[in-house]
């Protein structure tokens, strides 16, 4: 059986000063293609996305700080933090730009920063359903505050696999099984409940508008059902809100285009080949 030292050790970790990132890259070719995936998630993310991107481009996934295979990051969470981490993971790695980011969810607002931060490095973007810096904003007040309560649920929820090692699913590849995915699940679970606090403590930084000078596509799910418990007429405002949101996200771009796709919010394990063919426009 494997253990969890003889796993990390067969694992590409990335010495950042005293700490070691995961990093996965594969394939070859220009320019070279940077996943970033959404909040509490991995590199797995994107296990039906890169291995195709890989085939005419090099492609990286990472785990974040805490996240997978990934050390803690010993400093408090930050926006700037992680754009800092993943700048650092590439350069140690030997990684060289040009990049075209992709990001998912909260993702597509660290790669939107980190596009700005670093334009010399970026020459395209795609946002795979991405956050946007005014999505709080256009939230009713009768679905915020089912929303908040539904958060306290969540951290709860990861608190409570942390403290007794019992955890869902959290997509982890078939070959990593027993006690190390047990260890993995407990790591994850912990910066899943690090990156659900990240979120709300830097609203604020989160909401400051980041302009894109980019060519970017801008993939929109249209699939949200209404949740369980959540009031039907506020949600319909809802989700048209941010449709126009993301409509604003592809115009934010001087060379933005808006790809709307029947799926839920997880498009890069529904529809893989929708984030596929996006990668192959923009990096050409």
């Amino acid at each position: 059986m494997f253990t969890l030292a003889a796993l990390l050790f067969a694992a590409n970790l990335v010495d950042v000063g005293g700490r070691k990132l995961h990093l996965e890259c594969t394939g070859g070719g220009s320019p070279t293609v940077i996943f970033e995936s959404g909040l509490g998630e991995g590199y797995y993310v994107w296990s039906r996305v890169q291995p195709e991107v890989a085939k005419t481009h090099r492609a990286c996934s990472y785990d974040r700080a805490g996240l997978g295979f990934s050390d803690p990051s010993p400093t408090a969470r930050s926006i700037a933090s992680l754009i800092d981490d993943l700048h650092l993971l590439l350069s140690k790695s030997g990684e060289q730009p040009p990049y075209v980011l992709v990001g998912h969810s909260l993702g597509g607002l660290l790669v939107r920063r980190y596009a700005a931060r670093f334009p010399d490095e970026v020459t395209a973007l795609v946002l795979v359903d991405s956050a946007h810096e005014e999505g709080e904003s256009i939230t009713p007040p009768e679905l915020a505050a089912v929303q908040a309560a539904r958060r306290a649920q969540r951290a709860e929820q990861l608190r409570s696999w942390h403290a007794s090692g019992k955890f869902e699913e959290m997509g982890f590849p078939s070959t990593v099984t027993g006690d190390l995915l047990t260890q993995l699940r407990r790591r994850s679970a912990t910066a899943a409940w690090w990156d659900a606090r990240f979120a709300e403590n830097t609203l604020p930084d989160m909401r400051t508008p980041t302009p894109i000078t980019v060519p970017t596509i801008v993939i929109t799910a249209t699939r949200w059902p209404l949740p369980n418990g959540f009031p039907a007429p506020a949600w319909t405002r809802y989700t048209a809100a941010r449709l126009d949101l993301q409509k604003e996200l592809a115009a934010r771009s001087p060379h933005g285009t808006q790809i709307v796709v029947d799926s839920g919010h997880e498009v890069p394990t529904e529809h893989p080949e929708v984030v596929i063919g996006a990668v192959g426009r923009v990096g050409q």
